[in-house]
């Protein structure tokens, strides 16, 4: 294996592990029902102004409609909480 692919599979194990340790420290029984994605999406929405989804989805990079529908399934497990 050469450095390149040695490098390149540290990082990824580290973002692994990094990811592991947000969701345990986002995901609360408070908050049980949200995946960290959904506390992603609410942060980027923030409490400030209104953002229209383009907006959000930049902030997030995915397109609108990859925000749009983990936007309406966020609704739907709140919703039904």
């Amino acid at each position: 294996m050469d450095t390149e692919q040695t490098l390149n599979k540290l990082l990824v194990q580290f973002f692994k592990y990094i990811m592991e340790i947000e969701e345990r420290k986002l995901i609360t029984d408070e908050f049980k029902e949200i995946t960290y994605n959904d506390m992603h999406i609410i942060e980027a929405i923030g409490l400030k102004q209104p953002k229209k989804m383009s907006e959000i989805a930049k902030i997030m990079s995915v397109t609108t409609g990859t925000l749009t529908k983990a936007v309406n399934a966020l609704e739907k497990r709140i919703c039904t909480a």
